[in-house]
């Protein structure tokens, strides 16, 4: 279960990217005022909301792989990651039984802060996934807030249990998740290469190029951002702690899920904090 959490909070933070930045900015009328009063509370100058919401448009949703080309996949995608989220919360509180987990607070960043508030992708959500939605309102909440489930007890699953629905949930991620970490793993890692008189504690950089991978037979060109493997450390913290044989059943199960590469994954050089940056150990 440690080890999925962790996993999770990767895919939260770094795999969600393009439904969040497609759902948010290219919904137009459909999205109301909702986008321009909010941005206007963080840049109140005369057109400060309009320029910041352009510059997002043209700079970084193409750098992110958010592009005419891609929107089918993005929209196909997210649609099917809402059916199999609601089908797991619709056995579980939570991802791994009856309290939240690391992964949880991981995943709700992007499934409540852009999918689950901004009016369109909300309104997918509550339309096609009322479980998944329930989930954001538990999360969001300091109670347990669980009635509909028999089973009321704030507890992990027993034994380390890993439901079905949840490896169907990783399987579906790992659709997009390990071609673009794969490509974002080579890119970093050339990029280490060249550069490999960096000082200690030189801060981490957004992005350090871009990569190329498919996705279901569609191109997609998105910056390698180093943070993604700065999270993926932890993972391998986590199973480098194990001993042969829990190792063994974890990568059994991560194949299971088809999500394997991750555990090899692993960069050069570490990254760590200084500051509240990243930054280069």
């Amino acid at each position: 279960q440690k080890i999925l959490s962790l996993l999770f909070d990767v895919i939260g933070a770094e795999g969600l990217l393009r439904p969040c930045m497609h759902y948010r900015f290219n919904q137009g009328e459909e999205e109301g005022e909702f986008m321009t009063f909010h941005f206007s509370t963080v840049y109140p100058e005369k057109d400060g909301a309009k320029n910041r919401i352009a510059f997002i448009k043209s700079e970084v949703l193409p750098a992110w792989g958010v592009m005419p080309n891609t929107k089918e996949l993005i929209e196909s995608l997210h649609l099917k990651t809402l059916k199999t989220l609601n089908a797991h919360f619709s056995k579980y509180p939570y991802l791994f039984g009856g309290k939240p987990s690391i992964g949880d607070f991981g995943m709700i960043a992007p499934l409540y802060g852009h999918l689950g508030r901004d009016p369109v992708p909300l309104s997918l959500m509550q339309i096609n996934a009322p479980r998944l939605f329930r989930w954001v309102e538990r999360m969001n909440r300091s109670e347990p807030d669980i009635g509909e489930f028999e089973n009321k007890s704030a507890t992990f699953l027993d034994n380390d249990e890993i439901p079905e629905t949840l490896i169907e949930v990783l399987k579906h991620f790992a659709t997009d998740f390990i071609p673009e970490s794969m490509a974002a793993y080579e890119c970093v890692s050339n990029w280490l290469e060249e550069n490999k008189d960096l000082p200690s504690g030189t801060e981490v950089s957004r992005e350090v190029g871009k990569c190329k991978f498919r996705v279901d037979g569609v191109e997609i060109d998105a910056v390698a951002q180093p943070f993604r493997f700065y999270l993926m450390r932890r993972l391998h913290d986590q199973f480098d702690s194990l001993g042969s044989k829990d190792q063994e059943e974890v990568r059994e199960l991560l194949k299971d899920c088809q999500m394997d590469e991750v555990l090899d994954m692993r960069l050069s050089r570490e990254i760590g904090r200084a500051d509240n940056l990243e930054v280069w150990l």
